[in-house]
């Protein structure tokens, strides 16, 4: 079978937000000691990022644990970065990729390398404190918020044997927000959160953020649209992808890398990076072997228990009761006198194996469709033995059902709905003495990005910013500075913040 040949020049943009310095060239100095290409240098960037850093204290599966044995947002996210190098390297030193471009497949493959390190790396970095539940107690918050304030009306839809819910918009609401800004709340996300972390909180006096090459920021997109309310089974649209005030940038992202895609009936859509693809499967690939692991660390059940389970999901999805997840995965230690460390360190080596492999080879076999924007799959997905769909359904049973995750992520719903009460509440007070408590409260460089981005204005020092009225921002930027804010923050500063507002805590 022959490798589909991409033109990876369409894809792989220098490009960036805010020119360098000097026109784009390099002086004689510079480039003396600095070698790295464009995409390499995205990865220094990234990595030093105090975004990335803060991933160190944010949950991954299990909410305010102090067991350093489990994954935390950065240990899961350098995980990821690992898995995705791997596919790389797997695709680019394919004998027929090689071929395919000869002389230019080792510059290829050192972008493309680049490029998914630093995508992965920060795959994670918008999302909030307390995990994926941390994403659907703001979204919820703001749900109800709105409901409340008369600004949406929630419909339940029947299509078919399904119920579908549907959101009103109110024409003249008393917060004056379009309805892209009103989705950027009620359907908060962290991939599009992330896309505004990067391109502007990490703010040094403009709105390029850490200023990445467009090829990277469009490898790290996961939801390339604007609207997540569009009725499209394309794998991209899936979630809101985009906020009100990365529209600017995201128009740069899909022109500089060519992700426009031409539909069978003629429409022109927005499609994904080829390279996300690759991104989603090393993260898919590391949180479904990785979770199982940190559950059987926390003695929530035995190595045993882990085969019998998975066994028993994928002979029932399957309807094949001959099949057994050791032996397709090629694992030949489960009956070994071994110890039980080192059988689940191996079965974990070569789950994570199977799927690389899987992942390579459906990437592939559909290059052609990936880059025609028709291919609207996770790479695990074409499995013949579903076993990512069986793990899937091992951790909901097993490990998010648990009691100990359950009660820490009713304690992270109940602070991060606390947070956002007492800052509403300052952010639209009338009284000016309350909101100037706001400036000493809040990251400055967080209100400096709103007042940037609203009045097209440059807080130059700290003793201007606490002079700054916030009334003078609309709705949409005060609520902006809000979940910027709080979704930001690690879980235990979150906590200490709230039990320090709310009074338990001096």
């Amino acid at each position: 079978m022959e490798l589909y040949k991409i033109d990876w020049s369409k894809y792989l943009s220098t490009e960036r937000f805010r020119p360098p310095t000097g026109g784009g060239e390099k002086n004689e100095s510079e480039s003396h000691y600095d070698k790295r290409n464009p995409f390499e240098s995205d990865f220094g960037r990234a990595v030093f990022s105090s975004a990335c850093r803060r991933m160190h204290d944010k949950t991954q599966v299990m909410p305010l644990s102090t067991d350093d044995n489990v994954h935390s947002r950065l240990t899961h996210s350098l995980e990821v970065m690992s898995i995705a190098q791997s596919l790389g390297d797997n695709i680019c030193r394919d004998k027929r990729f090689v071929n395919n471009y000869k002389a230019n497949s080792f510059d290829l493959e050192r972008e493309i390398s680049a490029i998914l390190r630093t995508a992965a790396i920060m795959h994670d970095i918008g999302n909030p404190p307390f995990g994926h539940f941390g994403e659907h107690t703001i979204s919820k918050y703001f749900e109800d918020f709105f409901i409340q304030k008369g600004v949406i009306e929630i419909k339940e839809v029947r299509e078919g044997d399904k119920t579908k819910k549907e959101v009103v918009f109110n024409e003249g609401n008393s917060f004056d927000l379009n309805e892209h800004q009103i989705l950027d709340f009620i359907n908060y996300d962290g991939n599009a959160q992330g896309l505004r972390v990067i391109t502007k909180l990490q703010y040094l006096n403009d709105l390029a953020g850490l200023n990445l090459t467009y090829a990277t920021l469009g490898a790290y997109l996961k939801y390339p649209n604007t609207n997540a309310e569009k009725n499209s089974d394309y794998i991209g649209e899936k979630k809101h992808g985009i906020y009100f005030t990365e529209k600017d940038i995201f128009n740069k992202i899909v022109d500089n890398c060519n992700l426009i895609a031409q539909s069978q009936s003629g429409m022109k859509r927005i499609k994904r990076h080829p390279l996300s693809f690759l991104v989603e499967a090393a993260d898919t690939i590391c949180y479904r072997s990785m979770d199982i692991e940190d559950g059987w660390n926390q003695g929530w059940y035995d190595f045993k228990d882990i085969i019998d389970w998975i066994n028993l999901e994928i002979r029932k999805i399957t309807n094949n009761e001959e099949l057994d997840i050791c032996k397709i995965i090629g694992y030949t230690g489960f009956e070994k006198d071994l110890p039980y460390r080192k059988k689940m360190v191996d079965f974990r080596v070569f789950l994570i194996q199977y799927f690389v492999n899987l992942a390579t080879k459906n990437y592939i076999e559909n290059l052609s469709s990936i880059e025609a924007g028709t291919y609207s799959n996770e790479l695990l997905d074409d499995d013949p033995f579903r076993v990512e769909e069986a793990l899937k359904l091992f951790t909901q049973k097993h490990i998010f059902k648990n009691r100990e995750i359950l009660s820490a992520e009713l304690t992270g719903a109940s602070v991060l709905k606390g947070l956002l009460d007492i800052l509403i509440k300052l952010y639209f007070d009338t009284d000016k003495l309350n909101r100037f408590h706001i400036t000493g409260l809040t990251s400055k460089t967080i209100i400096r990005t709103a007042v940037h981005e609203e009045l097209n204005k440059t807080m130059k020092n700290s003793l201007e910013l606490n002079c700054f009225d916030i009334k003078e921002l609309n709705s949409y930027y005060k609520l902006r500075i809000i979940v910027d804010f709080v979704s930001g923050m690690t879980d235990q500063y979150a906590v200490k913040l709230y039990q320090k507002l709310s009074g338990q805590k001096l």
